[in-house]
Order: structure tokens, then sequence, then C-alpha cells
């Protein structure tokens, strides 16, 4: 939470209750990238590389418009 209070994604302020105080945050406009982040961020930690490539074409993609 920190660290999306630092991007201006998040604005955090402080609630007092009956047991102290607790931190209490609203996300900003622009939060709907927040679940994109945390995915990256995964994607990112784990190092997965999950795609196929293959360079066995015998005909060419495109061919001359004559």
């Amino acid at each position: 939470m920190k660290m999306l209070c630092n991007v201006n994604l998040a604005d955090c302020s402080v609630i007092a209750t009956e047991n102290g105080e607790i931190n209490s945050y609203t996300f900003r406009q622009e939060s709907s990238l927040i679940p994109l982040l945390c995915f990256a961020d995964e994607i990112c930690q784990r190092g997965i590389i999950d795609y196929l490539t293959q360079f066995e074409r015998k005909t060419p993609l495109f061919k001359p418009m004559v």
C-alpha cells in the first residue's frame, strides 16, 4: 500500500477507533491499473516465459500484389 501511495494511485488517511488509530486507503480514479500492475509484477517475479516460437515457415507470409 505504501508503494501505491508513493506513486499517487492511493491516498492514506488515519482513522481513530476505540482500539487505536488505523490506516484507511482510498483509491484514485486511475486505480483500475492496480490489478494489471499486480499481475505484471507476479509474471516478472516468477520469470514465466509462456510462448512458443517456430521458425519453420516454407511459404512467405505475404505475397506481392501484382
